[in-house]
């Protein structure tokens, strides 16, 4: 048995079963330091918004993420621009 059949194989179960195939992938962990009250709030947030709570927290941070990537885009078009203008 080569070892992609092993990697095949450790789902343990069928293929129709509904679950993925192959090496399956660790859930990122996230540690926040809240209060209760702010735990409280963001549980209240996210059911407002039909969605379980790691769920919420997930697309909040790939939000934040996209943001924070999107902003270094937008600095490093304005960066080349200035340096072809000076030029």
């Amino acid at each position: 048995m080569s070892v992609t059949e092993k990697q095949d194989n450790r789902g343990g179960a069928r293929i129709g079963a509904g679950r993925k195939k192959g090496i399956k992938k660790r859930k990122r962990q996230i540690s926040l330091f809240l209060t209760y009250q702010q735990w409280e709030l963001l549980e209240m947030v996210a059911t407002a918004e039909d969605s379980k709570l790691g769920t919420f927290i997930n697309k909040r941070e790939e939000a934040f993420a996209n943001e924070i990537i999107n902003r270094f885009k937008l600095e490093l078009e304005n960066h080349n621009k200035l340096n072809i203008n000076s030029e």
